[in-house]
């Protein structure tokens, strides 16, 4: 998939949870100049498109906002970024090699962040905001695969009513393109959950109908029409949170595998039908994250209260698609949440050490935690003040939002060759 990617990227180019107490004290900081920066970083993306759907930017860099904090050994801080408007940053990020992508309220709308880990920089990429005219925009669920860059935009304006589209944009040589528009009088929808499969991209398409018609397409690239692979005619509804590792898709389904809530998968190499990822137990799955074969995800199956809705003690799970191996991560009685897989190592987050092991909603303290799914070895990774959450892990290292009342969300990474976790 990789030398597919690169080499796609290049020919475009040529002429990748529960949240803490609602009032921090951070929030109440406005800077002065916040308008004027966030419609200088608008406008600096505003350039249009060309006729062959593609377009030069000049990604706009964001100055340091914060100082550098300590995170513990083999430990440092990734992201810098401000909390415009006083509100949380949208940290939840995506990590491929070199590249980490995010988001950030900006003005009231959500704005792409990259950043280069290598360099230590950070640039707005993708912005619609009302300052362009539009009532409620937003850039965002954006993922990074193979030096590419991909993430969804939409905005309801007076003007011309309902827009969405989704654009892959190419770091290296700052080339963006259109794959994909809301074709015109479609139902009003919000492209998300963009993935790269070796030389398409997956996405889901939610539009206004009767019954939420939630589909997965492909869409093939660098363009062409997109194709709905799942689920099959008349039967839209209940997908969410897809993820993508080729050949693989796995989504969070809601009602197509009733009675539960399941992390479905699809193989699109191959003619058998969609599925969900495991049978065993009874409870509900969902919160599904891949790379390679290996997917894990949240599992109530060991949960009293047996539901999506009412959750408490979730566990994380873990199994190889391709051998059909199956592993229990974690089922400590606590809550654990967003697992990722890189290799035989799971991360996630974790709230045993909370004052409240299974917070419905808010909580002051959660940790990051490893597991290796073979030796069933297990390390606690932080031991910070306040959340620690959102967890991903790439090369060996585990990426992580902290925030505590004082401070506003950051990306912090952890190195666990340095920690002799990983080889």
């Amino acid at each position: 998939m990789v030398t597919v990617l690169a080499f796609l990227c290049t020919l475009w180019c040529s002429p990748c949870s529960v949240f803490g107490t609602a009032q921090a004290a951070w929030a109440a900081e406005k800077p002065k100049n916040r308008t004027q920066q966030s419609q200088k970083i608008v406008r600096a993306l505003d350039v249009s498109w060309g006729p062959d759907e593609t377009r030069q930017l000049q990604p706009v860099e964001i100055a340091a906002a914060v100082a550098e904090r300590s995170c513990g050994p083999d430990c440092r801080q990734v992201t810098f970024l401000p909390g415009w408007s006083g509100e949380e940053a949208e940290n939840r990020c995506n990590v491929s090699g070199n590249l980490l992508v995010t988001n950030v309220l900006l003005e009231g709308s959500r704005v792409v962040v990259y950043v280069d880990l290598s360099a230590r920089k950070a640039y707005a990429l993708g912005a619609i905001t009302p300052s362009l005219g539009a009532a409620d925009a937003a850039c965002s669920s954006a993922v990074v695969d193979s030096g590419c860059i991909a993430y969804a935009c939409w905005a309801n304006r007076a003007a011309d009513g309902f827009t969405a589209e989704l654009r892959i944009f190419t770091p290296s040589t700052r080339v963006e393109r259109r794959v994909w528009q809301q074709p015109a009088g479609a139902p009003a929808g919000n492209p998300s959950s963009p993935g790269f499969l070796k030389d398409h991209v997956v996405m889901i398409n939610s539009s206004k109908c009767e019954r939420s018609c939630n589909a997965l397409f492909l869409l093939p690239l660098p363009g062409g029409p997109a194709k709905k692979v799942f689920p099959p005619p008349g039967k839209e509804g209940g997908i969410g949170e897809s993820r993508a590792s080729h050949p693989y898709i796995v989504w969070t389904d809601i009602s197509h595998f009733l009675p539960h809530v399941e992390v479905a998968f699809l193989d699109i190499s191959g003619n058998s039908p969609a599925a969900p990822v495991s049978t065993a137990g009874f409870g509900d799955r969902y919160g599904a994250r891949i790379k390679d074969s290996r997917v894990t995800w949240m599992d109530t199956r060991n949960d009293p209260q047996q539901g999506y809705w009412n959750r408490r003690n979730l566990d994380i799970y873990a199994k190889d698609l391709a051998t059909g191996e199956e592993w229990p991560v974690c089922t400590n009685a606590a809550m654990q949440e967003s697992p990722d897989v890189e290799g035989d190592i799971v991360v996630w987050t974790d709230y045993r050490n909370n004052d409240n092991p299974y917070p419905s909603k808010f909580a002051t303290h959660s940790d990051v935690y490893a597991a290796n799914v073979r030796t069933r070895k297990e390390w606690r990774l932080t031991k910070l003040p306040g959340l620690a959450s959102d967890v991903r892990i790439d090369g060996g290292r585990v990426f992580f939002r902290w925030m505590t009342d004082d401070k506003p969300p950051q990306i912090y990474m952890i190195d666990l060759k340095a920690r002799g976790i990983v080889p």
